[in-house]
């Protein structure tokens, strides 16, 4: 059967809401799920295989000499750097072109953030909306985090931590636990201390815990660097300009996997994820900025409320031939039903109330909700799926409570590294 012809009968029998499990054997939704991404792997086995890992999309100088930080602004769809010891903080588009500067907030430093916040948060007492511009300061004693208006530069929020020794160099807020991450580097006195990451309390400033990435990863040290959190997975990614790849580990510190950069990028001193486009944009000591393409999981916007507030779905897995993956949806309905489904191309189309995010190639069967809310399907990465190769997902749930019955994930998007 050729490509086209299998792929009209699969879209075929999901419109006509024939269940999967009808032309695969397996019960359990996830080996259900995994059979039919070895569907996708016939499909497209034969496409020609696209460049595996980290690929460099643009380049830009802003001219001001070395970087220490920098963040990417999906509100306004451009880029901020702070270059060590400099007065301001600025803004360029994605092409390179100067925007505005405003004040630095705190002292003088070369350990030193900046941060789009991704989500709206309380501030030492202080309501934060999200878009707003976070500044991590590390220089002395321990990181001052500061809540700035992009236009103004007036400081709306000021949080003390209880972390640092003088040498804190990055720093993320993490939506999905409600705190911050601060990474410190290997210049730190006393070993404990150096290439440290702490999970911080977003009200207090409290640590809540802490792991070496040198431990973890040995080999692996924090110089200039950078932390920055992953909105499809939950995970941390870190840079250092002592380093040619850029790490991804857990938020317990567990190693996920290193992307090496490609050629012509090096010494990164900061990092901020475009979640909807999938690639990062990356600074570095050497003062030039770069964007990064060929992220392994993106997070996309759309998901529509329901009783329990607003869906999510995450991936996780290396997408490596074989390799653990994990599709977990949560925010949803109570011991309600959702059909998790997966397109060959996005679609973003009115549906429901809502938007559809992936193009309907593939609907699993009905995934039971637990009294918690959540569900998760489990399985290894299919062999047969080329380098390169794009997957769209999203989860819509029955609920009442929701425009039209169903209350439906962000998108999510996949790219085999």
């Amino acid at each position: 059967m050729s490509r086209s012809s299998l792929l009209t009968s699969f879209v075929g029998a999901a419109v006509r809401g024939t269940p999967l499990s009808r032309r695969i054997a397996p019960r359990s939704a996830s080996a259900r799920l995994a059979a039919a991404l070895l569907v996708v792997a016939a499909l497209v086995v034969a496409m020609p295989a696209a460049q595996a890992g980290l690929t460099l999309a643009s380049q830009f100088n802003p001219g001001i000499g070395q970087l220490v930080a920098g963040a990417f602004d999906p509100v306004n769809g451009t880029v901020w750097v702070y270059g060590g010891f400099g007065a301001d903080l600025r803004q360029y588009t994605l092409a390179g072109a100067f925007v505005s500067s405003i004040p630095r907030p705190g002292e003088s430093a070369d350990d030193f953030d900046l941060e789009v916040l991704p989500a709206a948060i309380v501030l030492n007492g202080t309501p934060i909306p999200a878009g707003t511009l976070l500044v991590i300061n590390g220089e002395s004693g321990v990181a001052e985090i500061y809540a700035v208006d992009k236009l103004t530069g007036a400081v709306l929020a000021t949080l003390p931590t209880a972390f640092g020794t003088n040498h804190v160099v990055g720093g993320a807020y993490h939506p999905g636990r409600d705190s911050f991450f601060l990474v410190q580097d290997k210049v730190a006195t006393g070993a404990p201390n150096q290439s440290l990451v702490a999970e911080v309390d977003r009200a207090t400033g409290a640590v809540l815990g802490s792991f070496k990435v040198d431990s973890q990863l040995p080999g692996f040290t924090v110089n200039y660097g950078d932390i920055e959190v992953s909105a499809a997975t939950g995970n941390l990614w870190i840079v250092s300009s002592d380093e040619t790849s850029i790490a991804e580990f857990t938020p317990a510190g567990v190693v996920v996997q290193q992307l090496a950069l490609p050629a012509g990028v090096s010494s990164l001193s900061g990092i901020g994820l475009d979640d909807a486009g999938g690639g990062a944009w990356v600074t570095s000591s050497s003062g030039v900025v770069s964007h990064l393409g060929g992220a392994t999981w993106s997070h996309l916007d759309h998901a529509l409320a329901g009783s329990a507030g607003l869906p999510t779905l995450t991936g996780s897995g290396t997408l490596a031939s074989g390799a653990p993956t994990t599709l977990t949806i949560a925010h949803a309905k109570p011991l309600s039903t959702a059909y998790l489904i997966l397109g060959f191309a996005q679609l973003s189309a009115p549906f429901k109330g809502g938007t559809l995010v992936p193009q309907p190639d593939i609907v699993s069967p009905a995934l039971p909700v637990s009294a918690a809310g959540s569900t998760a399907v489990a399985f290894p990465w299919p062999a047969g799926i080329p380098s390169g190769f794009p997957l769209w997902y999203q989860a819509w749930i029955a609920d009442g409570a929701a425009a039209a019955g169903f209350a439906a994930t962000n998108g999510l998007k996949s790219i085999t590294p």
